[in-house]
């Protein structure tokens, strides 16, 4: 009882966390676009959103939420905040372990995700709700059907749950194009498990494969998703080959180079098993390989992270383009897969699962012309899975010291109170802007002048094209024919 109510405490800190990040963050992007025009009422947002869907993409769904959770952005911060919470819980449920510092871990795993995915899932309500809201429902799928992965009888998941899943899925692959894949492959995964397991078809499963399909394809084949691929011809009118060329690197990226803490972990893994398995001269060269490179990297990737430029003699050790740079890393990526078919002994059935759910996800994006922190998380919630489950493994007498557990808890909460400390700054930022331009307007000035919100750890927090300066301007009530300038901020304005 007093390990379930420690636990119960965990995922209230994680919840309260969220909810609070929720409430602090500006609109900052697409938010204000978002925002314009149907002051609430769900009919003109329904009417909108078909409108999207026939000029712009086919996120049919997604948009009306869209809609809803930027204007009742108090719903929106405690339907996020439930979201990771549950999110952390699923994470918990799947790597199955008892030790108190993988609930640390996966806190850290969550909190050092790579500042683009942060600040395009987190804290950016249009990104969030995009693409962490189905994302949620795919986790649901692999959640009420973990017996899979156990040698117990069967789900007891609620028949009507299981009946209404079909429909959930249709809505949900029709928020945006990868995780509607991701949905589709996690389907088709369980059903084979179970199949596996039990020798017999789940058919809720099969149906709700079947709907999410529909989905996908009525979303793919929308006038808007047409309208859209014509848009960006230099990318939809090459060959396969000349696509390839550009997305492999761009998905190594950010496997790989952005996604440094996730790096840090595998190494602890990957150096275990060389240590434990291999002598003298092959021990001391595999060590050298799958590490120097890497370290770099990491150490490169904060420096650019902190202080917003590279190291100029090494920058070209984060961008995977480099033929050099993207041989290394798909070589170090061969390494780790035998490594780990190797030398693991323990849940490789689940493994397998989460990794062809990851590598599908990456798949999927070699053929689009978008990509980011957001398209990325998927896969790095379930590499970080892997990983987690890989290094619990090991059973490291590290992993239950108490004195390493605590130190992980003290950089759990120091991580914590900084980023709320620093989306507070932004919150009143954020007011000082708005009363700022208010009194501005008031005044009649032709040009304004905006102070500049903070572009770390948020997205597009400042106008940055014709599109966001038209929207900028519509949600701060700034007439068409103003100029804006963008200043930099100084509390005594």
């Amino acid at each position: 009882m007093k390990k379930l109510d420690k636990y119960v405490k965990v995922l209230g800190l994680v919840f309260c966390f969220f909810f609070v990040i929720g409430l602090l963050i500006p609109y900052t992007g697409d938010d204000w676009n978002n925002l314009l025009g149907h002051n609430g009422n769900i009919s003109i947002m329904i009417k909108a959103a078909i409108d999207n869907f026939n000029t712009f993409e086919g996120r049919f769904f997604s948009r009306i939420f869209d809609f809803i959770f930027n204007y009742y952005r108090i719903f929106w911060a405690i339907v996020n905040a439930f979201g990771m919470t549950f999110l952390y819980h699923f994470m918990h449920k799947m790597i199955s372990s008892k030790k108190s510092f993988i609930l640390v871990l996966i806190i850290e795993s969550l909190l050092l995700v790579d500042k683009e995915t942060f600040s395009q899932i987190y804290v950016w309500i249009t990104g969030n709700t995009t693409y962490f809201i189905p994302f949620v429902f795919m986790i649901f799928l692999i959640y009420i059907n973990r017996d899979i992965f156990y040698l117990d009888s069967g789900s007891n998941t609620n028949i009507f749950i299981k009946i209404i899943l079909p429909l959930l899925s249709l809505i949900f692959s029709m928020f945006v194009e990868n995780v509607s894949v991701g949905i589709i492959i996690t389907c088709l995964l369980i059903i084979i498990y179970r199949y596996i397991k039990c020798k017999k078809f789940d058919y809720y499963m099969i149906a709700t494969m079947i709907f999410s399909t529909i989905g996908l394809i009525i979303m793919l084949n929308s006038p808007g998703t047409r309208n859209r691929i014509d848009d960006m011809p230099e990318f939809s009118n090459l060959d396969l080959i000349s696509k390839l060329f550009i997305t492999i690197p761009r998905q190594l990226n950010y496997v790989f180079v952005k996604n440094s803490f996730l790096i840090f972990l595998l190494l602890c893994v990957i150096d275990s098993y060389i240590l434990k398995n291999f002598k003298f001269l092959k021990k001391w060269l595999l060590l050298f390989f799958m590490n120097v490179i890497p370290i770099i990297t990491l150490v490169l990737n904060q420096y650019y992270n902190i202080f917003g430029h590279g190291i100029k003699y090494l920058s070209f050790l984060l961008d995977c383009s480099n033929l050099l740079v993207f041989v290394y890393w798909l070589l170090f990526l061969i390494v780790c897969i035998y490594l780990v078919v190797r030398f693991n002994k323990r849940n490789n059935n689940k493994l397998l699962f989460f990794f062809i759910i990851a590598l599908t996800n990456h798949l999927a994006m070699l053929i689009s012309p978008l990509a980011g922190g957001r398209t990325s998380f998927l896969s790095t919630i379930m590499l970080y899975i892997c990983v987690i489950i890989l290094l619990d493994g090991l059973q490291l007498d590290l992993l239950t010291n108490k004195k390493f557990v605590n130190f992980n808890i003290a950089c759990c909460t120091i991580l914590s109170v900084v980023f709320v400390s620093y989306y507070s700054f932004c919150h009143i930022l954020d007011k000082k802007r708005q009363n700022f331009i208010d009194e501005q307007v008031t005044l009649g000035k032709e040009e304004i002048e905006v102070i500049m919100l903070p572009e770390f750890y948020l997205w597009n927090a400042n106008p940055w094209n014709d599109w966001h300066l038209y929207t900028f301007k519509q949600y701060y009530n700034i007439p068409d024919d103003n100029r804006i300038k963008l200043i930099k901020f100084s509390f005594k304005k």
